[in-house]
This record gives structure tokens, sequence and C-alpha cells, in this order.
């Protein structure tokens, strides 16, 4: 088929081919392979192409079955970033790429984000129409207001929650009260002026010599 010639890495590949391998074998779990295909684009002077294949990655092929993988990644990324920048002839850049790579091949994989982005966002298929439920109709809504419904409503529906961390919350029932007496007084949000003579910069709150020996 008639198109762009394809671009060819430092051995000879086509590009194109080598991001999908990249890709398919993080995929698979085969480490060996991912390295390879990485340091191929890498050689050959593709060297953000690994990291930029690596963020759509980890939420296409991982996503929550590893949630703590996205921000590692991100973190690696930033860090080969900043040694890039302290020396540009450091390759250190490239250590930070494996440490990611590998972490995806190890990690758990799942595709439901990818699946669900393709469903709801993506697909020009229509979905069934989905009536607005009845839980979301509480005292911030038109149609909850013309039904009475105010903060105990909210309280026992509108602001239940599933999967719930068993977490002591020692301001849940003060809050309660509090909130049903704001309703009472007119839900008025008290209104806090900005003063004029808030100090903008740290020297003019702290003597900043002091303040800076205590670091």
């Amino acid at each position: 088929m008639a198109g762009r010639p394809p671009i060819k890495t430092i051995n000879g590949y086509d590009l194109g081919e080598v991001v999908s391998a990249f890709q398919k074998s993080i995929r698979r779990g085969e480490e060996y392979n991912a390295l390879y295909f990485a340091a191929e684009m890498y050689k050959s002077g593709y060297k953000n192409y690994p990291w930029k294949r690596l963020f759509v990655i980890v939420s296409e092929d991982i996503g929550i079955a590893a949630p703590n993988l996205q921000p590692l990644v991100w973190s690696l990324f930033q860090q080969a970033e900043w040694f890039k920048k302290q020396n540009k002839s450091d390759d250190h850049d490239a250590l930070f790429l494996c440490h990611a790579i590998i972490a995806a091949c190890r990690a758990d994989k799942c595709r439901m984000n990818d699946h669900a982005a393709c469903l709801f966002f993506y697909s020009s298929t229509p979905l069934p129409h989905l009536e607005v439920p009845d839980y979301a109709l509480d005292m911030h809504t038109r149609r909850g207001r013309s039904k009475g419904r105010g903060v105990e409503h909210f309280w026992s529906e509108a602001g239940k929650l599933e999967n719930e961390a068993e977490i002591d919350d020692p301001y849940e029932e003060l809050y309660k009260k509090s909130w049903i007496e704001h309703e009472r007084n007119g839900g008025k949000v008290p209104q806090v002026e900005q003063r004029s003579d808030e100090p903008n910069k740290l020297n003019e709150l702290f003597d900043t010599a002091e303040f800076k020996k205590s670091w």
C-alpha cells in the first residue's frame, strides 16, 4: 500500500514495528524483548519514545491491577529528565528507563481501563440511554429541591459510600449536626474578607536569615 516510507532504526528495523514489539512484549511479560526493543529506539535517537509508550501502557494494559505503577513510572521519568538537565552527556536516564520497563513487565495486567475508554469515549456506537438515578436528585439539583430533599436525604442517600474504608472519622457526627444547624440558619456561608496587610513575601513574615539557619 502506498504511503510514507518506514522510518528505519539503527539496525534496520521499521520503527513502527519496534514500537509495537515493545508494547506487546510488556503485555506478555517478555522482559528481555521489551528491553531490547526499547534500547533499539533509544540507540536510534528516539530516547523519549519508550517513555511515551510506557505512559500509555501503564493505563492501557496494567491500570488498576497495579495502581502504584503509574506514579512510579512518572517519578522515574522525572528523575531521568533531571539527570539529563544536570549533565547532557550523562546516560543515567537509561537506568531509570530500565527500572520502569522491568516494573511494567512484572506487574499484574488488566485492560479494563482501555475497554472502558473505548466503550464510553471512543466508540461511535450509541450506548443505551441512562436515566439519572433517583439518589442523584438531592438538595443540589432542581428536581431534588422540588421534592423537598434536604440534608437528611443527603446523609442517607446522596452521600452514601460503597467500599468505604474502615477509618474512624471523628468529624462526621459533629459535621452532620453543624450542617443541619447551618441549614436552619438559612444556609449562608460566612464571608471572610481578605486582609490588606497579609504578608506577600516570606521575609515579611519571618526573619529569613534566622529562618534559613533552622533548615
